[in-house]
Protein backbone atom coordinates (compact mmCIF):
# COMPACT_ATOMS: atom_id res chain seq x y z
CA UNK A 1 0.00 0.00 0.00
CA UNK A 2 1.42 3.35 -1.07
CA UNK A 3 2.01 5.74 1.79
CA UNK A 4 0.04 9.00 1.58
CA UNK A 5 2.08 12.18 1.11
CA UNK A 6 1.35 15.37 3.02
CA UNK A 7 2.36 18.88 2.11
CA UNK A 8 3.86 21.24 4.64
CA UNK A 9 1.30 23.54 6.20
CA UNK A 10 1.45 27.03 4.72
CA UNK A 11 1.50 30.41 6.42
CA UNK A 12 -1.64 31.36 4.48
CA UNK A 13 -3.55 28.41 5.93
CA UNK A 14 -2.40 29.25 9.43
CA UNK A 15 -3.58 32.84 9.00
CA UNK A 16 -6.97 31.56 7.84
CA UNK A 17 -7.11 29.40 10.97
CA UNK A 18 -7.29 32.54 13.14
CA UNK A 19 -10.78 33.34 11.81
CA UNK A 20 -11.98 29.81 12.58
CA UNK A 21 -10.55 29.86 16.10
CA UNK A 22 -12.23 33.22 16.75
CA UNK A 23 -15.53 31.32 16.75
CA UNK A 24 -14.45 29.50 19.90
CA UNK A 25 -11.78 31.65 21.56
CA UNK A 26 -10.93 35.29 22.10
CA UNK A 27 -8.72 36.99 19.51
CA UNK A 28 -5.74 36.84 21.88
CA UNK A 29 -6.03 33.10 22.48
CA UNK A 30 -6.68 32.46 18.77
CA UNK A 31 -3.40 34.20 17.88
CA UNK A 32 -1.52 32.24 20.54
CA UNK A 33 -2.82 28.93 19.17
CA UNK A 34 -1.89 29.81 15.59
CA UNK A 35 1.53 30.94 16.72
CA UNK A 36 1.99 27.63 18.53
CA UNK A 37 0.93 25.71 15.39
CA UNK A 38 3.44 27.65 13.30
CA UNK A 39 6.21 26.91 15.80
CA UNK A 40 5.23 23.23 15.87
CA UNK A 41 5.59 23.14 12.06
CA UNK A 42 9.15 24.50 12.33
CA UNK A 43 8.49 28.12 11.45
CA UNK A 44 10.99 30.38 13.17
CA UNK A 45 9.78 32.55 16.10
CA UNK A 46 9.90 35.65 13.87
CA UNK A 47 7.96 33.91 11.08
CA UNK A 48 5.39 32.53 13.54
CA UNK A 49 5.00 35.98 15.06
CA UNK A 50 4.29 37.52 11.65
CA UNK A 51 1.75 34.81 10.76
CA UNK A 52 -0.14 35.08 14.05
CA UNK A 53 0.04 38.84 14.37
CA UNK A 54 2.00 38.90 17.61
CA UNK A 55 5.41 40.28 18.53
CA UNK A 56 8.55 38.12 18.29
CA UNK A 57 9.05 38.30 22.05
CA UNK A 58 5.61 36.74 22.60
CA UNK A 59 6.36 34.11 19.97
CA UNK A 60 9.49 33.03 21.83
CA UNK A 61 7.52 32.95 25.07
CA UNK A 62 4.88 30.68 23.48
CA UNK A 63 7.65 28.38 22.23
CA UNK A 64 8.80 27.91 25.82
CA UNK A 65 5.23 27.21 26.97
CA UNK A 66 4.76 24.76 24.08
CA UNK A 67 7.79 22.79 25.22
CA UNK A 68 6.69 22.79 28.85
CA UNK A 69 4.63 20.17 30.63
CA UNK A 70 1.56 22.41 30.58
CA UNK A 71 0.96 23.88 27.09
CA UNK A 72 -2.63 24.63 28.15
CA UNK A 73 -1.20 27.80 29.69
CA UNK A 74 -1.53 29.26 26.21
CA UNK A 75 -5.29 29.39 26.81
CA UNK A 76 -5.02 31.32 30.07
CA UNK A 77 -5.47 35.08 30.08
CA UNK A 78 -4.33 36.96 33.14
CA UNK A 79 -6.77 39.50 34.55
CA UNK A 80 -5.94 43.15 34.14
CA UNK A 81 -3.76 44.33 31.33
CA UNK A 82 -3.97 47.56 29.42
CA UNK A 83 -7.52 48.85 29.14
CA UNK A 84 -8.89 49.74 25.73
CA UNK A 85 -8.69 53.42 24.88
CA UNK A 86 -12.42 53.20 24.11
CA UNK A 87 -13.26 52.52 27.77
CA UNK A 88 -13.20 56.25 28.48
CA UNK A 89 -16.03 56.87 25.99
CA UNK A 90 -17.86 53.60 26.53
CA UNK A 91 -21.14 55.07 27.79
CA UNK A 92 -21.39 57.55 24.92
CA UNK A 93 -20.32 54.91 22.38
CA UNK A 94 -23.01 52.49 23.59
CA UNK A 95 -25.64 55.21 23.16
CA UNK A 96 -24.44 55.82 19.62
CA UNK A 97 -24.52 52.12 18.74
CA UNK A 98 -27.98 51.68 20.24
CA UNK A 99 -29.30 54.33 17.86
CA UNK A 100 -29.11 51.66 15.15
CA UNK A 101 -27.45 53.91 12.55
CA UNK A 102 -24.25 51.94 11.99
CA UNK A 103 -24.05 49.03 9.56
CA UNK A 104 -20.31 48.44 9.25
CA UNK A 105 -17.15 48.59 11.33
CA UNK A 106 -15.84 51.22 8.93
CA UNK A 107 -18.76 53.51 9.79
CA UNK A 108 -18.19 53.02 13.53
CA UNK A 109 -14.45 53.67 13.18
CA UNK A 110 -15.18 56.87 11.27
CA UNK A 111 -17.68 58.01 13.90
CA UNK A 112 -15.22 57.33 16.75
CA UNK A 113 -12.47 59.26 14.95
CA UNK A 114 -14.75 62.23 14.25
CA UNK A 115 -16.56 62.36 17.60
CA UNK A 116 -13.89 61.30 20.06
CA UNK A 117 -10.64 61.86 18.16
CA UNK A 118 -9.63 58.22 18.72
CA UNK A 119 -8.11 56.16 15.89
CA UNK A 120 -8.91 52.46 16.12
CA UNK A 121 -8.51 49.65 13.60
CA UNK A 122 -11.48 47.56 12.49
CA UNK A 123 -10.01 44.41 14.06
CA UNK A 124 -9.44 46.09 17.45
CA UNK A 125 -12.88 47.67 17.31
CA UNK A 126 -14.44 44.29 16.55
CA UNK A 127 -12.68 42.75 19.56
CA UNK A 128 -13.84 45.57 21.82
CA UNK A 129 -17.46 45.46 20.63
CA UNK A 130 -17.59 41.71 21.19
CA UNK A 131 -16.14 42.17 24.67
CA UNK A 132 -19.01 44.50 25.67
CA UNK A 133 -21.70 42.24 24.23
CA UNK A 134 -22.20 43.56 20.70
CA UNK A 135 -22.28 41.47 17.54
CA UNK A 136 -23.42 42.06 13.98
CA UNK A 137 -27.02 40.92 13.56
CA UNK A 138 -29.49 40.89 10.71
CA UNK A 139 -32.14 43.54 11.30
CA UNK A 140 -35.81 43.64 10.39
CA UNK A 141 -37.46 46.68 8.88
CA UNK A 142 -40.20 48.82 10.42
CA UNK A 143 -42.01 51.14 7.97
CA UNK A 144 -41.50 54.78 8.94
CA UNK A 145 -45.25 55.42 9.32
CA UNK A 146 -46.08 52.20 11.15
CA UNK A 147 -47.72 52.44 14.58
CA UNK A 148 -46.28 49.70 16.85
CA UNK A 149 -49.00 50.17 19.47
CA UNK A 150 -51.78 49.90 16.87
CA UNK A 151 -50.15 46.73 15.53
CA UNK A 152 -50.04 45.14 18.98
CA UNK A 153 -53.67 46.10 19.69
CA UNK A 154 -54.75 44.61 16.36
CA UNK A 155 -52.82 41.39 16.85
CA UNK A 156 -54.06 40.68 20.38
CA UNK A 157 -57.52 42.21 20.06
CA UNK A 158 -58.54 41.23 16.52
CA UNK A 159 -56.25 38.64 14.90
CA UNK A 160 -56.02 36.18 17.78
CA UNK A 161 -59.81 36.01 18.38
CA UNK A 162 -60.47 35.56 14.64
CA UNK A 163 -57.79 32.85 14.34
CA UNK A 164 -59.29 31.03 17.32
CA UNK A 165 -62.82 31.23 15.78
CA UNK A 166 -61.54 29.90 12.46
CA UNK A 167 -59.64 27.07 14.11
CA UNK A 168 -62.76 26.04 16.05
CA UNK A 169 -64.79 25.98 12.84
CA UNK A 170 -66.98 29.00 13.58
CA UNK A 171 -65.87 31.01 10.52
CA UNK A 172 -63.55 31.11 7.53
CA UNK A 173 -60.58 33.44 7.93
CA UNK A 174 -58.44 34.58 5.02
CA UNK A 175 -55.36 36.77 4.75
CA UNK A 176 -55.44 38.46 1.34
CA UNK A 177 -52.78 40.36 -0.59
CA UNK A 178 -51.43 40.72 -4.13
CA UNK A 179 -47.88 40.00 -5.20
CA UNK A 180 -46.16 40.88 -8.46
CA UNK A 181 -43.57 38.40 -9.70
CA UNK A 182 -41.27 40.11 -12.22
CA UNK A 183 -39.48 37.95 -14.79
CA UNK A 184 -35.77 38.74 -14.79
CA UNK A 185 -36.04 41.13 -11.84
CA UNK A 186 -32.85 39.90 -10.17
CA UNK A 187 -29.92 40.36 -12.54
CA UNK A 188 -26.77 38.82 -11.04
CA UNK A 189 -24.21 41.20 -9.61
CA UNK A 190 -21.59 38.49 -9.92
CA UNK A 191 -21.31 35.04 -11.46
CA UNK A 192 -18.96 32.06 -11.31
CA UNK A 193 -16.69 32.37 -14.33
CA UNK A 194 -13.04 32.26 -15.37
CA UNK A 195 -13.19 35.72 -16.91
CA UNK A 196 -15.31 38.80 -16.34
CA UNK A 197 -18.25 38.99 -18.72
CA UNK A 198 -21.45 40.94 -19.41
CA UNK A 199 -24.76 39.29 -18.60
CA UNK A 200 -27.62 40.05 -20.97
CA UNK A 201 -30.48 41.85 -19.25
CA UNK A 202 -34.17 41.43 -20.00
CA UNK A 203 -35.98 43.73 -22.40
CA UNK A 204 -38.97 45.53 -20.91
CA UNK A 205 -40.82 44.25 -17.87
CA UNK A 206 -42.88 41.09 -17.81
CA UNK A 207 -44.64 40.35 -14.56
CA UNK A 208 -47.10 37.78 -13.37
CA UNK A 209 -49.56 39.18 -10.85
CA UNK A 210 -51.15 36.98 -8.20
CA UNK A 211 -53.96 37.98 -5.87
CA UNK A 212 -53.93 35.40 -3.10
CA UNK A 213 -56.15 34.59 -0.15
CA UNK A 214 -54.58 32.36 2.50
CA UNK A 215 -57.14 30.12 4.23
CA UNK A 216 -55.92 30.16 7.82
CA UNK A 217 -57.61 26.97 9.08
CA UNK A 218 -57.61 25.07 5.77
CA UNK A 219 -53.95 25.93 5.03
CA UNK A 220 -54.39 26.55 1.33
CA UNK A 221 -54.16 29.55 -0.97
CA UNK A 222 -56.88 30.66 -3.37
CA UNK A 223 -55.45 32.67 -6.27
CA UNK A 224 -56.44 34.82 -9.23
CA UNK A 225 -53.60 35.48 -11.69
CA UNK A 226 -53.01 37.73 -14.68
CA UNK A 227 -50.19 39.40 -16.60
CA UNK A 228 -51.70 42.90 -16.61
CA UNK A 229 -52.48 44.36 -13.18
CA UNK A 230 -54.51 43.83 -10.03
CA UNK A 231 -57.42 46.20 -9.54
CA UNK A 232 -60.80 46.45 -7.83
CA UNK A 233 -62.37 44.11 -10.40
CA UNK A 234 -59.79 41.44 -9.53
CA UNK A 235 -60.57 41.80 -5.83
CA UNK A 236 -64.32 41.54 -6.47
CA UNK A 237 -63.68 38.40 -8.53
CA UNK A 238 -61.85 36.93 -5.54
CA UNK A 239 -64.72 37.85 -3.21
CA UNK A 240 -67.17 36.05 -5.49
CA UNK A 241 -64.89 33.00 -5.63
CA UNK A 242 -64.61 32.80 -1.85
CA UNK A 243 -68.34 33.37 -1.34
CA UNK A 244 -69.21 30.50 -3.68
CA UNK A 245 -66.54 28.08 -2.48
CA UNK A 246 -66.80 28.71 1.26
CA UNK A 247 -70.53 29.19 1.73
CA UNK A 248 -72.13 28.15 5.02
CA UNK A 249 -69.94 30.01 7.51
CA UNK A 250 -69.14 33.71 7.99
CA UNK A 251 -66.14 34.82 5.93
CA UNK A 252 -63.57 37.26 7.36
CA UNK A 253 -60.75 38.65 5.22
CA UNK A 254 -57.78 40.45 6.74
CA UNK A 255 -56.20 42.77 4.17
CA UNK A 256 -54.20 45.97 3.84
CA UNK A 257 -55.39 49.44 2.93
CA UNK A 258 -54.45 49.50 -0.76
CA UNK A 259 -56.76 51.84 -2.67
CA UNK A 260 -58.03 49.21 -5.07
CA UNK A 261 -59.06 47.07 -2.08
CA UNK A 262 -60.64 49.78 0.05
CA UNK A 263 -62.65 51.47 -2.71
CA UNK A 264 -66.42 51.78 -2.72
CA UNK A 265 -66.94 49.06 -5.35
CA UNK A 266 -65.09 46.46 -3.25
CA UNK A 267 -66.75 47.36 0.06
CA UNK A 268 -70.20 47.27 -1.58
CA UNK A 269 -69.51 43.89 -3.16
CA UNK A 270 -68.32 42.52 0.18
CA UNK A 271 -71.45 43.79 1.93
CA UNK A 272 -73.71 42.18 -0.69
CA UNK A 273 -71.87 38.86 -0.26
CA UNK A 274 -71.92 39.16 3.56
CA UNK A 275 -68.12 39.07 3.68
CA UNK A 276 -66.44 40.95 6.52
CA UNK A 277 -63.37 42.96 5.47
CA UNK A 278 -60.95 43.50 8.37
CA UNK A 279 -58.45 46.26 7.66
CA UNK A 280 -54.91 45.98 8.97
CA UNK A 281 -53.33 48.99 10.67
CA UNK A 282 -51.54 51.04 8.03
CA UNK A 283 -48.04 49.91 7.09
CA UNK A 284 -48.32 46.51 8.77
CA UNK A 285 -47.14 43.84 6.29
CA UNK A 286 -45.67 41.90 9.22
CA UNK A 287 -49.22 41.06 10.35
CA UNK A 288 -50.46 39.78 6.97
CA UNK A 289 -49.63 36.08 7.05
CA UNK A 290 -49.74 35.64 3.28
CA UNK A 291 -46.71 37.94 3.03
CA UNK A 292 -44.71 35.02 4.45
CA UNK A 293 -45.83 32.89 1.52
CA UNK A 294 -44.83 35.53 -1.03
CA UNK A 295 -41.43 36.04 0.61
CA UNK A 296 -40.60 32.34 0.52
CA UNK A 297 -41.71 32.07 -3.11
CA UNK A 298 -39.60 35.02 -4.24
CA UNK A 299 -36.53 33.62 -2.50
CA UNK A 300 -37.07 30.28 -4.25
CA UNK A 301 -37.67 31.89 -7.64
CA UNK A 302 -34.44 33.91 -7.35
CA UNK A 303 -32.46 30.65 -7.14
CA UNK A 304 -33.79 29.34 -10.47
CA UNK A 305 -32.89 30.40 -14.01
CA UNK A 306 -35.91 30.40 -16.34
CA UNK A 307 -35.53 30.35 -20.13
CA UNK A 308 -38.86 32.02 -20.88
CA UNK A 309 -41.69 33.97 -19.30
CA UNK A 310 -43.93 30.91 -19.70
CA UNK A 311 -41.51 28.79 -17.68
CA UNK A 312 -41.33 31.56 -15.09
CA UNK A 313 -45.15 31.58 -14.67
CA UNK A 314 -45.17 27.79 -14.34
CA UNK A 315 -42.54 28.17 -11.64
CA UNK A 316 -44.74 30.67 -9.78
CA UNK A 317 -47.75 28.32 -9.84
CA UNK A 318 -45.62 25.35 -8.80
CA UNK A 319 -44.32 27.25 -5.78
CA UNK A 320 -47.82 28.34 -4.78
CA UNK A 321 -48.89 24.69 -4.72
CA UNK A 322 -45.75 23.63 -2.82
CA UNK A 323 -45.64 26.59 -0.40
CA UNK A 324 -44.84 25.85 3.24
CA UNK A 325 -48.15 26.97 4.74
CA UNK A 326 -47.44 25.40 8.13
CA UNK A 327 -44.85 28.07 8.85
CA UNK A 328 -47.19 30.80 7.58
CA UNK A 329 -49.88 29.86 10.12
CA UNK A 330 -47.55 28.84 12.93
CA UNK A 331 -48.96 31.24 15.52
CA UNK A 332 -45.79 33.35 15.55
CA UNK A 333 -45.79 37.08 14.95
CA UNK A 334 -43.17 39.79 14.78
CA UNK A 335 -44.22 42.87 16.73
CA UNK A 336 -42.42 46.05 17.79
CA UNK A 337 -42.13 47.87 21.09
CA UNK A 338 -42.70 51.61 21.40
CA UNK A 339 -39.04 52.28 20.54
CA UNK A 340 -39.33 50.31 17.30
CA UNK A 341 -37.33 47.34 18.58
CA UNK A 342 -38.64 44.04 17.20
CA UNK A 343 -39.72 41.14 19.35
CA UNK A 344 -41.23 37.80 18.45
CA UNK A 345 -44.47 36.62 20.04
CA UNK A 346 -45.50 32.99 19.87
CA UNK A 347 -48.90 31.73 20.89
CA UNK A 348 -48.89 28.85 23.40
CA UNK A 349 -48.22 25.47 21.84
CA UNK A 350 -51.34 23.40 21.22
CA UNK A 351 -53.77 26.28 20.92
CA UNK A 352 -53.94 25.77 17.14
CA UNK A 353 -54.37 21.99 17.41
CA UNK A 354 -57.36 20.78 15.45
Amino acid sequence: MQEASYTTISAKRLEALIGLLRLFFSATVARRIVCAFALAFNFSPSEAAEIAGVCEKSSKKYAVILDSKDPSALLAIKPGGKASKLEGVRESLVAELDSGRYQSLRQVCSMIKEKYGISVSKSRLSEYLHSIGYKKLACSSLPAKADPEAQRDFFFGVMIPLMAMAQMGHCHLFFMDASHFVYGASSPGSIWAKERRAVRTFCGRQRHNVLGALDFAGKKVETICNDAYINAATVIEMLNTLSAKYAGLPIFIILDNARYQKCKAVTQAAAELCIFLVWLPTYSPNLNLIERVWRGMKESLSLTDFDSFGEFKDGVHLRINDADLDSAVSGKAQLFDDDGLPFSYELPKGWLAA
